[in-house]
């Protein structure tokens, strides 16, 4: 069924490391969103597809992500940065009425 939906939203995605060098993603305002892979470059490209089908699915509408660059890539990387394994990151979402 679907629910009112705002026109733009933040959702904060944890990740998380795992025993194995992988790394898990979860998202406090969607229980039902939670990723686990031993690579992480291949979690943190499912991330967005898989936050567009949940959000889809549960307003009944075309939802759009994108991921929110962090300090190092708004300033075009020149502040050094260790690589971000895990952490938090914010994702935009938006629907399409």
């Amino acid at each position: 069924m679907a629910s009112k939906c705002p026109a733009e939203f933040v959702l904060h995605v944890h990740f998380e490391t795992r025993e194995d060098g992988g790394l898990i993603a979860r998202c406090d305002h969607l229980p039902n969103f939670y990723l686990s892979h031993t690579d992480a470059d291949l979690l943190r490209e499912d991330v967005v597809p898989a936050l567009e089908t949940i959000l889809s699915d549960m307003y009944g509408l075309p939802m759009t992500v994108r991921r929110l660059p962090d300090i190092s890539e708004a300033l075009e990387n020149q502040i050094p940065m260790p690589p971000y394994i895990a952490g938090e990151q914010s994702y935009v979402g938006c629907a399409h009425f």
